[in-house]
């Protein structure tokens, strides 16, 4: 788990972390600091595809988190994959696509 909530992380720490984590190839659970659409898409887009967004107090909440992880028509993420980490900056084909399924959505009912 990478905490950005309660610890000193950053969008460009997290991505250091997240380039560590691939070279030995264990995968990453991020928690980003808040429950907000700009900042779960830039944590997607720098390659983390399991996310736990903290302070999350209603479905509602709940699910505009899971709508900022995915792309549409299932979310609203922007389709940037191809000037993201987490597309290979273009170099995987049908990452848009098979991007959805791969994504994992936690929230911390508070």
């Amino acid at each position: 788990l990478i905490d950005c909530e309660h610890a000193a992380n950053s969008l460009p720490s997290l991505q250091s972390q997240l380039q560590a984590l691939a070279a030995v190839g264990c995968p990453a659970l991020a928690r980003v600091p808040v429950n907000q659409a700009w900042v779960i898409k830039q944590a997607m887009d720098a390659g983390v595809q399991s996310l736990l967004i903290p302070m999350v107090h209603t479905a509602a909440g709940a699910a505009r988190a899971a709508a900022a992880m995915r792309y549409p028509p299932e979310g609203i993420r922007g389709l940037g994959a191809s000037v993201s980490r987490a597309g290979a900056w273009g170099a995987f084909d049908g990452y848009a696509i098979s991007a959805n399924a791969q994504a994992l959505c936690l929230v911390q009912a508070e």
